[in-house]
């Protein structure tokens, strides 16, 4: 039987360690959801427009996990660390994020979340992303390169150099993964696992 990993910047305290596992909970779910729902967009071949992308299905799903993602960094990992910036913990846990490739994804996909933006304008789909033909077609979004999108975003300050690096231009299911990798390695109690096999629940 494996060992559990050890965490990085465990969650001790009971209340946040079980507002942590809801919230890991739920960003497996909604990570499995944008991964199930970009296989059953309306996206259709057509004659004289070329192919008609349907993001829809899969941006109703990402302002959940943004939200998520957000709660985990700051209200559960970051907080459990110290009061404020002026705790060891806090400080360290800030450089090791934004040290982190990984953890780099986490910061800049705050920059949405930060906005109040429930996906709208910050994903595209290129024809060159979709597959299928006529028993459907499975789409892969990606986020919008940070000077293309919408002003109300970038006004969204902080984070602007981990959305350029960790986010802009990459697929959204990658850096949700991204994002959900880094928390786990923070403290891997919070996420939902298989009693038998320790395996993370939700993923395929």
């Amino acid at each position: 039987m494996s060992s559990e990993p050890t965490a990085m910047f465990p969650v001790t305290d009971p209340g946040r360690h079980a507002k942590g596992r809801l919230k890991m909970r739920t960003l497996a779910l909604d990570i499995s959801r944008i991964w199930e729902a970009s296989a059953t967009t309306s996206t259709t071949l057509c004659r004289n427009h070329g192919m008609e992308v349907d993001t829809e299905p899969i941006e109703m799903e990402i302002g959940s996990a943004l939200a998520a993602i957000r709660t985990l960094d700051f209200e559960v990992i970051q907080r459990s660390q110290g009061h404020d910036n002026r705790a060891e913990g806090w400080r360290r846990y800030e450089a090791t994020r934004n040290a982190d490739v990984q953890g780099r994804a986490v910061r800049g996909l705050t920059l949405l979340r930060n906005a109040d933006t429930h996906a709208a304008g910050v994903v595209e789909v290129s024809p060159e992303e979709v597959f299928g033909g006529t028993a459907g077609y499975r789409v892969f979004p990606f986020w919008k390169l940070y000077d293309e999108l919408p002003e109300a975003v970038r006004a969204s300050s902080g984070n602007e150099e981990a959305y350029r690096e960790a986010v802009g231009g990459r697929l959204v299911i990658e850096t949700l993964l991204d994002a959900f990798a880094f928390l786990n390695r923070c403290d891997p109690t919070l996420a939902s696992r298989d009693p038998k096999t320790g395996e993370l629940e939700f993923f395929p």
